[in-house]
């Protein structure tokens, strides 16, 4: 299982960087307790019961800096090198851009890498839908 920090420092980012897309409950339990082994289910029952997730709610992997989550799209060889080769080529990656008002980023959610999950508010989750 991978190790949880905890960071208080999420109200001064006002963006986030994603290459994701939305995930219910159902599809993140299954994914990252299930088969990944990342997180217990009573972590993620923590979450649900603490910010309120709920069927209905989307769940989204952001990080707080652009080529972390690049790095998602490149070969696991070229993590060590992810900035250099992100600011050479940016337009090779689908980076979007996750204004930090669009939901609650979740601070024990961090993966060890610098991806945290957010929990989309309604309206910011109806955007991605379009």
């Amino acid at each position: 299982m991978r190790h949880i920090k905890l960071y208080e420092d999420f109200h001064e980012q006002s963006e986030y960087y994603t290459t994701s897309a939305p995930m219910d409950i159902d599809q993140f339990k299954e994914t990252e307790v299930e088969e990944r082994g990342n997180y217990t289910k009573g972590q993620v029952n923590k979450w649900v019961k603490t910010y309120g997730v709920t069927k209905d709610s989307s769940l989204l992997w952001v990080s707080t800096k652009p080529h972390i989550a690049a790095r998602y799209q490149m070969d696991a060889g070229d993590w060590d090198n992810c900035e250099k080769i992100y600011n050479a080529d940016k337009d090779k990656y689908d980076v979007r851009t996750v204004p930090a008002n669009d939901g609650i980023v979740i601070p024990g959610s961090d993966d060890g890498d610098d991806g945290y999950v957010m929990i989309l508010s309604k309206e910011a989750a109806d955007k991605w839908e379009h």
